[in-house]
């Protein structure tokens, strides 16, 4: 007879909040804040998005609504933002259409309400999308907490709005599907029998994610048929995903004795470890660890920061604080929350901001001319400036835990060999404009140099006026010649710079 033994962990919490997001690059930077904003324009005119926030005019659309969230993103923004960044329009946010889970396999939860989907645009091109799911009155022990942040591989049965299935069925070619979709504005993704598909919380995300670029070019005259020719037009196709959990209630407990209780849990969630027991075994002086990682700047709560997802923890006694202080619990909460979101979204956005400038330098074609090498470089620019862009946050605060969390991240070391890449490739557009300097010099001097040597021939030869001219095109030949061995020549050394580069 086999004994299976199932360890059992004791409740967490049963008020929790996952907030997971998803960061992708829409295919190109645009052009201006006027044309971002024309786009996300489009998303709200066809009914893929539900608000807009126009964070360079201070300005949400539509003007009524019954939306509470939308203002307090737009709050937090004006709040932990220097005017002279928002001013830029450099970003834009928008609300989209949410989604619904009916049912999730493998995990006992299931959301409380509708999932809501918020997408932060900024002019780079990458795109953040933060996926807020709900968790109430539901006992939450470890086991629980990690299928949460690992929820990206879960199944499960979900509505999503009708338009974005539509296009999702069309360029996967998938086109008989449509008749199985529902009459209202929600439906479950048909499987090929027409029934109501699982799907992964990843592929749910994956759905959003290929309408946006599907949109995106289809506003600049492409049509896109097929998830291949989608694909095909994006430049670089590497996804980040960083969930974030919010434990919003400790057993009744104070903040620094909940730390204390469940310090094997805190520990082993932010570091992906599987078994609380063996940290609480092995790692020395673990309780200390979590209080010395705690990066919150606010009494009873807690902050914690890893290289795959972050830990967010909200006491009973910052609860109480709030609803003592505030008319509207739920909302002052959000924005609590919201000023630790921003600060995450951000984050992901520079490592996708990275990650895409390293793509970009790293494909570079072996025969480039100069002037894209030096448009190529502007855009690098752009997006190290945007890293270090220290002019971005009200408070000292935000920038110092911004800096901390770069460095757990692992960013200023990619940072770091994107500059040097950046050097190699001045020094790559510097040759090449002296190379052309050099070429421009020779041309001179050859058409300079025929009309001398004709010069001096018809001077010593003036009734010979076909030596005259003979010896004129002999000096341009040889010219020409070594113009086109220098050329061969500057081909060949372009590609061992483009490789080292």
């Amino acid at each position: 007879m086999v004994i299976y033994i199932y360890e059992v962990f004791k409740t967490i919490s049963r008020d929790v909040d996952l907030i997971y997001l998803y960061c992708f690059y829409i295919g190109s930077a645009f052009e201006s804040y006027d044309q971002m904003l024309e786009f996300g324009y489009r998303l709200l005119d066809e009914g893929y998005a539900i608000a807009l926030i126009d964070i360079k005019d201070r300005k949400i659309k539509p003007e009524k609504r019954y939306m509470d969230d939308v203002d307090v993103l737009m709050e937090v923004d004006n709040d932990l933002f220097f005017d002279e960044y928002l001013d830029a329009g450099r970003i834009l946010r928008l609300k989209l259409r949410p989604f619904y889970i009916d049912d999730i396999r493998d995990l006992k939860i299931k959301p409380v309400d509708r999932v809501n989907v918020y997408m932060l645009l900024h002019i780079s091109g990458v795109v953040v999308l933060t996926v807020w799911v709900r968790i109430r009155d539901t006992d939450l022990d470890f086991i629980d907490l990690r299928g949460l942040i690992n929820i990206s591989d879960s199944y499960m049965l979900a509505r999503l709005f009708n338009n974005i299935i539509k296009v999702n069925l069309v360029i996967m070619n998938e086109n008989k599907l449509l008749n199985f979709l529902g009459q209202g504005n929600y439906s479950h993704v048909p499987n090929k029998e027409g029934n109501p598909s699982y799907l992964s919380f990843g592929e749910i995300l994956t759905f959003y994610e290929d309408v946006i670029h599907y949109k995106f070019f289809e506003e600049r005259g492409v049509k896109i048929k097929k998830l291949d020719e989608l694909n095909q037009k994006i430049k670089y196709l590497y996804n980040l995903e960083y969930p974030i959990l919010i434990i919003r209630s400790t057993n009744g407990l104070k903040l620094n004795d909940f730390l204390e209780n469940y310090a094997e849990y805190i520990y082993s969630l932010v570091i992906e470890e599987t078994d609380p027991e063996l940290v609480k075994k092995f790692v020395p002086g673990l309780k200390d660890l979590v209080f010395e990682n705690n990066f919150s700047y606010e009494e009873d709560k807690a902050l914690f920061v890893g290289c795959g997802n972050a830990l967010i923890i909200i006491s009973d006694e910052f609860k109480e604080y709030i609803k003592e202080k505030y008319w509207v619990f739920e909302n002052e909460l959000l924005r609590y929350e919201q000023e630790d979101i921003v600060h995450f979204e951000f984050l992901i956005l520079l490592d996708q901001l990275l990650e895409v400038a390293y793509g970009f330098i790293s494909s570079l074609p072996r025969n480039i001319s100069p002037i894209q090498l030096a448009d190529i470089r502007r855009e690098l620019v752009m997006y190290l400036e945007e890293y270090h862009s220290v002019r971005m946050y009200s408070y000292g605060e935000s920038r110092e835990f911004m800096e901390q969390s770069k460095e757990i991240l692992g960013l200023n070391y990619i940072y770091d060999i994107l500059y040097e890449k950046l050097d190699l490739l001045d020094s790559s557009i510097n040759s090449s404009f002296q190379e052309i300097s050099t070429r421009l010099q020779v041309i001179l001097t050859i058409i300079f140099g025929a009309f001398a040597v004709a010069q001096t021939i018809a001077t010593l030869y003036p009734e010979n006026i076909l030596m005259v001219a003979t010896s004129a095109l002999i000096v341009i030949i040889i010219g020409i010649l070594y113009l086109r061995r220098m050329k061969r020549w500057s081909k060949s050394h372009n590609f061992i710079t483009m490789k080292s580069i």
